[in-house]
């Protein structure tokens, strides 16, 4: 008996599953840049080779939460992190193809940088391997981002001016701004020259800010001016620029010292005390520190007569005007100085003024009595200057050590008014207006953590931080079921406490709560920014917020997703955790 199979099918379905087969075997897009500076182009050509791929395996045959999934699988981790801060108006819109490609759309175009795009067409060279046609289309792919069809007179301009200027940190800056004018790209450049005009002449300026006593060399030897320089700039042995190996004062004798090779100006015979002192020529409008001591006579303690002494916590030397000495202590003739050393004041600019001598003084403030050393200056532009260790002595100025770093504190008579007017904000904890929300994807599994142990010297500090911190109204116990639950880390301050124990800071670890956070994406200034902004500042304050992040109150929902563990139990923050 003859038996016939009908094989008809069979090769359909075998041909069938070749072709899917050889759909699957084209490779998939590459995965989306976002991060050179170019998304609006990258996502242009992705979007390309995205539509290719669905059109060559079929894809856009499926059902859209498949093209979806492939989507997401293909594209990337950093797109999948910008697909996670995409707010949908349902949970199902979020499954749907076109929604999500229009997503993406409206995040990478408006991240096109015209100023960008045309300084890379500007730069680009061709490469030493690369062909003439090969260059040529490399210059129209990044041409068509350029927007060369509408571009104006004033837009080349400023593309010019991005491509030329000589500060690379300042065109960083101009290229960072896709909504670079030329107006506004002028104002930053003339605002960086400024800036750094404005920063070179106050290197260069002198000021009154160290008095100190130097000891100098003895000069014994006869140096000879040596330097691998091609220019030398002030030389050190005659004080002058002039090309190397022709520095004037070879072979000439120092009119100070008797030694050859350098000139009296620059001599650093030890010869004479050299004290520092910067101009004491203050504006109008200076703040600035004074006392009011009462010169006594030396026999009887009688009052001589008021004089107003400057503060000066740079200076390391007392001042006092020869007039005003004569006035107060009656030495006409100067009977009472000490002249055996020779010392001299050198301004902060290299001038040097003689000191007619030294003398011990007797003042008062008010019930107190103080000896003073002075060095006695004749010559106009010198007022009384009490220098810091004096200062120190008589109890005007202390000197605190915080945080490792030694701080020079004045204390004034009294109480800042600042400080009575604004009491209620240097004392406690503050909070700051409003509450902080938490905005979470609600796709991403929450996690539950255990607690984390702790060494046992450490147990007994950490449960009695977690009280005091729930005393203040900082964190609360949690008694409820919560999805989230993080761990908690204890780690020792540097500093000790007011009551001299080692410090604990309770700190939160949300490792897996970051990955579901959505974040608000906000740009930071720069340097650049904030410098154009202090043109023509005279005064700066720097104020420090104590423990600032918890002066940010966190809303009741926010609060359950910082969720800690605990030995003791679990936690959850009120105010904004340390992490």
């Amino acid at each position: 008996m003859d038996v016939s199979v009908d094989t008809a099918g069979n090769d359909e379905e075998t041909s069938e599953n070749s072709t899917r087969m050889a759909y699957f075997q084209i490779p998939p897009p590459d995965v989306l840049n976002l991060n050179d500076g170019s998304t609006a182009s990258n996502w242009r050509e992705w979007k390309s080779a995205w539509s290719n791929y669905t059109l060559a395996t079929k894809l856009d045959k499926e059902d859209e939460a498949r093209q979806v999934a492939t989507l997401l699988a293909v594209i990337g981790k950093e797109a999948n992190k910008v697909f996670r801060t995409f707010v949908w108006e349902s949970e199902d819109d979020s499954k749907k193809i076109d929604l999500v490609i229009t997503k993406f759309e409206e995040y990478c175009i408006p991240r096109q940088n015209v100023t960008y795009e045309r300084f890379r067409l500007f730069t680009r060279d061709q490469g030493p391997t690369e062909t003439v046609d090969q260059y040529m289309m490399e210059l129209r792919r990044i041409s068509a981002n350029c927007d060369l069809e509408s571009i104006t007179p004033d837009q080349i301009l400023r593309d010019r001016l991005v491509t030329g200027i000589r500060d690379a940190k300042v065109r960083e800056r101009l290229l960072r701004d896709n909504k670079l004018t030329l107006e506004k790209a002028l104002d930053i450049v003339r605002a960086a020259e400024s800036m750094t005009a404005q920063m070179k002449e106050m290197n260069l300026e002198a000021g009154i800010h160290a008095v100190r006593q130097t000891q100098q060399h003895d000069g014994s030897k006869e140096d000879i001016p040596k330097s691998d320089k091609a220019v030398i700039n002030d030389c050190k042995y005659c004080g002058r620029d002039h090309e190397k190996h022709k520095c004037p004062v070879f072979g000439q004798t120092c009119r100070k010292c008797g030694v050859k090779n350098h000139f009296a100006v620059k001599c650093q015979a030890k010869s004479k005390d050299r004290f520092y002192l910067g101009t004491t020529k203050t504006g109008e409008k200076e703040v600035r520190s004074t006392v009011t001591l009462t010169m006594l006579n030396e026999v009887d303690d009688v009052p001589n007569g008021d004089v107003q002494f400057l503060m000066d916590t740079g200076a390391e030397c007392n001042v006092l005007p020869l007039n005003v000495y004569q006035k107060v202590t009656g030495d006409k003739e100067l009977n009472k100085l000490d002249k055996n050393k020779r010392s001299v004041l050198v301004l902060a600019n290299g001038f040097e003024q003689p000191i007619e001598g030294r003398a011990m003084v007797r003042v008062s403030r008010g019930t107190q009595t103080h000896k003073l050393v002075v060095n006695v200056v004749k010559g106009q532009g010198y007022e009384p200057i009490l220098c810091k260790q004096t200062l120190i002595d008589m109890g005007m100025i202390k000197i605190l050590d915080s945080d490792q770093k030694p701080r020079v504190s004045v204390v004034t008579a009294g109480c800042d008014p600042l400080l009575q007017e604004f009491n209620d904000v240097f004392e406690g904890l503050g909070k700051l207006e409003g509450q902080y929300t938490i905005v979470t994807d609600p796709s991403v599994k929450p996690v539950v953590h255990p607690p984390h142990r702790l060494p046992v010297a450490l147990i007994d500090q950490v449960q009695e931080k977690l009280d005091n911190m729930v005393k203040d109204d900082i964190i609360a116990k949690v008694d409820q079921p919560t999805d989230w639950v993080s761990s908690m880390l204890a780690v020792r301050k540097p500093t000790l406490g007011p009551d001299g124990k080692v410090d604990i800071r309770i700190c939160l670890d949300p490792k897996d709560l970051n990955g579901a956070i959505k974040r608000e994406h906000f740009p930071m200034p720069t340097i650049e920014e904030v410098a154009t902004r202090l043109n023509r500042a005279k005064i700066f304050s720097v104020f420090d917020a104590s423990n600032g992040f918890w002066q940010v109150e966190l809303d009741p929902a926010s609060s359950r997703f910082t969720t800690f563990n605990t030995p003791f139990g679990r936690y959850c923050w009120k105010r904004m955790p340390l992490v």
